[in-house]
């Protein structure tokens, strides 16, 4: 089996967009994390997942509540991700632009994309849960997105990389064949 050290300096070498995925507790309190560890799953019905170490209190809130939201961070904002990281913030949506996705669920102001989902299922994968979401609504800007690659957070060019009006091919999605 590889080591752990190997396998997480290899998986840094695969630029991730970056997220915050929120939802809220039994008592209502509002729960938010980074995760790079999100991707699209199906288009028919529209389901995502993200991933989170298990028994963490995000994980519980994740498992109880009836969905979650993922904001989709723009190029210029790596203080949220490192904001919604950060274990030692009491309350990191202190001083945070929010808006409502639906759901009683809270998004953060100038994401590039938002999605708003009903829990769909979790399960177990090794140290981490897989949460999957059914996506009820998704919004979405021209902007860039915040990257991270190698353990640090970068930014596309647009004159390197133009936005394309439709996906290149099905395969950007999921295999078909």
């Amino acid at each position: 089996m590889v080591d752990e050290r190997v396998f997480r300096q290899v998986m840094s070498r695969f630029a991730a967009g970056v997220t915050v995925i929120t939802t809220r507790d039994r008592d209502g309190e509002r729960i938010g994390f980074t995760a790079t560890a999100f991707t699209s799953v199906s288009l028919a019905p529209p389901l995502v997942l993200c991933c989170v170490v298990s028994g963490c209190r995000a994980d519980r809130a994740l498992r109880e509540a009836p969905g979650f939201a993922v904001s989709v961070l723009r190029e210029d904002q790596a203080d949220l991700a490192l904001r919604f990281a950060d274990r030692g913030i009491e309350d990191r949506f202190e001083s945070v632009g929010l808006t409502d996705a639906g759901l009683g669920l809270p998004v953060l102001t100038g994401a590039i994309a938002t999605l708003t989902c009903t829990g769909a299922g979790f399960f177990e994968a090794g140290d981490h849960a897989i949460h999957l979401g059914q996506v009820i609504d998704a919004e979405h800007s021209e902007d860039l997105p915040l990257l991270h690659f190698g353990g640090a957070f970068g930014e596309l060019k647009r004159e390197q990389y133009p936005l394309a009006a439709e996906p290149i091919a099905d395969w950007m999605v999921g295999a078909a064949w």
